[in-house]
């Protein structure tokens, strides 16, 4: 017996219509006819009466219709059980490299399903800054980076983009009462700005954009961790510039409000970087699987 005639059986005994059955298979009519027709002649046994257009499960076909389940059932156990054992046999180390905002923020319910999926797999996760990561891949120190940048312009490496981060200025709840009620731009030059280390992408996308205006901040603190930006922010110690999804919490729980930049909104690439000639493992194979699937890449 083929189980496509038993998926069929089960269809038509649960609509009792051959059509319907048909409509829901996506098969013709006489298709589903003809296969009803063959399982009888296998089983050698009558599974439907049929009366005029109406049909009506036979003993034998109630008997029937109750393993059929069970077969389909257990074959598609089978299948699961295959597939988990396939993911279990993939196993071995995967060095990682990625920036604070991504580990935090953008990528532990991707690294949860990679985990849950691929248990075998050991990953080691190094937290460091994007202009770092190049040389880290061209001396094969790392297999993988996740990144928030421009377009990558280095040789022999691939990137490929997972999304757009949009990047907001930041302030302490209290910031727009009173004398802020009404922010502009030029505020900034009266205040203290926040951001992250010199050779930060984002950090230069702001500069550069006030340096256009002719605006310069009374005065600038640096930091490496986007936690400390946060924390010296809400305490309103100045104003500052990170990817919007670092402060879903905060902005939704009201501890800082976002600044409006008006004719401009700032964007940077979250994306992840592999060495062209990188030889690409079932382990690393199943991470660049996991990770499209996750943020629906397109396969190029």
């Amino acid at each position: 017996m083929e189980l496509k005639l038993i998926k069929s059986f089960i269809c038509v005994a649960q609509t009792l219509s051959f059509s319907d059955a048909a409509q829901m298979l996506n098969y013709s009519q006489p298709t589903v006819s003809e296969q009803i027709k063959k399982l009888e002649e296998d089983l050698d046994t009558v599974l439907f009466e049929r009366l005029g257009r109406k049909l009506k499960l036979t003993t034998e076909g109630t008997v029937f219709l109750d393993y059929s389940k069970q077969i389909i059932a257990l074959c598609d156990k089978s299948i699961s059980h295959l597939d988990a054992l396939k993911n279990e046999s993939i196993r071995g180390d995967l060095n990682i490299a990625m920036t604070e905002s991504m580990c935090f923020y953008k990528l532990p319910n991707m690294l949860k399903t990679f985990y849950s999926n691929y248990p075998q797999v050991n990953l080691n996760i190094k937290i460091g800054n994007c202009y770092d990561f190049p040389t880290w891949i061209a001396q094969n120190l790392i297999d993988i980076a996740f990144v928030l940048d421009d377009e990558f312009k280095y040789n022999n490496i691939i990137s490929t983009e997972m999304s757009r981060e949009e990047l907001v200025l930041f302030a302490s709840k209290d910031y727009l009462d009173g004398n802020h009620s009404k922010f502009t731009i030029e505020d900034l030059k009266s205040e203290t700005l926040i951001l992250t280390q010199p050779k930060s992408k984002y950090r230069n996308m702001i500069k550069e954009y006030l340096s256009n205006l002719n605006i310069e901040a009374k005065s600038e603190l640096e930091f490496e961790s986007v936690e400390a930006i946060k924390s010296f922010v809400r305490s309103g110690l100045g104003i500052g510039f990170l990817p919007k999804e670092t402060l879903v919490n905060d902005l939704t729980t009201g501890q800082v409000v976002e600044l409006p930049t008006f004719d401009k909104r700032f964007t940077i690439s979250a994306q992840y970087l592999i060495h062209s000639d990188k030889w690409v493992s079932p382990a690393l194979n199943a991470l660049i699987n996991t990770v499209d699937d996750y943020f629906q890449i397109s396969s190029k």
